[in-house]
């Protein structure tokens, strides 16, 4: 017997209607209530919060995603609600398809492969990216991100 998994990396048999390109989180939670579902029910901590509350104001998130995804549906969500508690850092959120492509072309110019992919920037340079699961926390492993790189 065989069995094939398929994760976001994969190319899924057509199904459920996605949306594509850049989106405003409330476009995102109006056309997908699992998204909306997941970001109500996030727990963040208050030692997470104070972690997000004290990212410098210029880093942004360029977070690459499928709404037809789990592993987006997932994470996109729970990231959102971490990045609520800081409103002075830029989040952009960019809808794909199957191909990983988007009108764009930032999908492709970045070298997304799999969704979500999370790129943590400062001043338009890369400092690091989630790819579609963190290792150990989203707080924690962006916290690593920016500490490394911080002056």
């Amino acid at each position: 017997m065989t069995i094939t998994l398929l994760g976001c990396g994969s190319t899924p048999a057509p199904g459920p209607r996605f949306t594509l390109g850049q989106m405003e989180s409330d476009t995102l939670f109006n056309n997908h209530q699992q998204f909306l579902n997941n970001y109500q029910s996030a727990q963040i901590t208050q030692a997470e919060q104070a972690l997000v509350e004290s990212w410098p104001s210029d880093i942004e998130f360029n977070v690459y995603f499928g709404t037809w995804c789990h592993d987006s549906e997932r994470e996109v969500p729970k990231l959102l609600k971490l990045l609520s508690y800081n409103k002075t850092l830029t989040i952009s959120l960019i809808g794909l398809d199957y191909k990983k492509t988007e009108p764009n072309g930032g999908a492709k110019a970045n070298g997304v492969q799999f969704t979500p992919t999370i790129i943590v920037t400062r001043a338009g340079k890369e400092l690091g990216r989630i790819v579609e699961q963190p290792a150990v926390s989203l707080v924690s492993d962006i916290h690593q991100i920016i500490k490394k790189h911080s002056v």
